[in-house]
């Protein structure tokens, strides 16, 4: 009874950093999170400290991520193949859509591009539409791409409107269809 008295006097207060880490790794809500928590006597640091947190944890993950990338492209080699697609939090109705683009050698993420409605009507990743999300996605990483050399292929999903895409920004690729997709179609 004491001990149970002395944890509920005296609850443990979790580091914003790591509470932050945790929450985006997880995909959490802080709401969630927060009652979760407050069940097991632990206590959040203040609201405005996690949510400091979070902007510091969500900006160096970002940079991690594009110095990945950025030496992905570096290391690529002559006749280099890619594919890419796209991903939504839920197909009709998503927030957000992940475009990315991998080198088929490695596996490596070369480049990618979030693209979502929850962002500034005037940020060029800003895209009210969920079905249109991808193009918009596909359209910011082939303009970043066209113009290296050693990218001979790409390997896609039979989208057409991808192929028209690449078409029209003169984009000189071979075409590859993915094998699985394309016995899909046949199904």
């Amino acid at each position: 009874m004491k001990a149970n008295q002395a944890r509920r006097n005296n609850p443990k207060i979790l580091d914003a950093r790591q509470l932050a880490f945790s929450i985006l790794v997880t995909g959490s809500q802080p709401g969630k999170v927060e009652e979760a928590m407050q069940w097991n006597d632990f206590q959040l640091p203040p609201f405005r400290e996690l949510n400091a947190a979070m902007h510091e944890v969500c900006s160096n993950i970002i940079a991690m991520a594009e110095a990945s990338m950025e030496l992905a492209r570096r290391e690529m080699g002559p006749e280099t193949v890619i594919s890419f697609d796209g991903s939504w939090e839920h197909r009709r109705n998503s927030s957000r859509c992940l475009v990315t683009v991998i080198e088929q050698k490695t596996g490596r993420v070369i480049e990618c591009v979030v693209i979502g409605r929850k962002v500034r009507e005037d940020d060029p990743t800003f895209c009210l539409e969920p079905s249109k999300m991808e193009g918009i996605g596909l359209a910011r990483v082939i303009e970043k791409l066209k113009d290296d050399q050693r990218i001979t292929a790409y390997v896609h999903d039979n989208d057409a409107k991808a192929r028209s895409m690449i078409r029209k920004a003169n984009w000189n690729i071979r075409e590859i269809l993915d094998s699985g997709h394309c016995f899909k179609a046949f199904e």
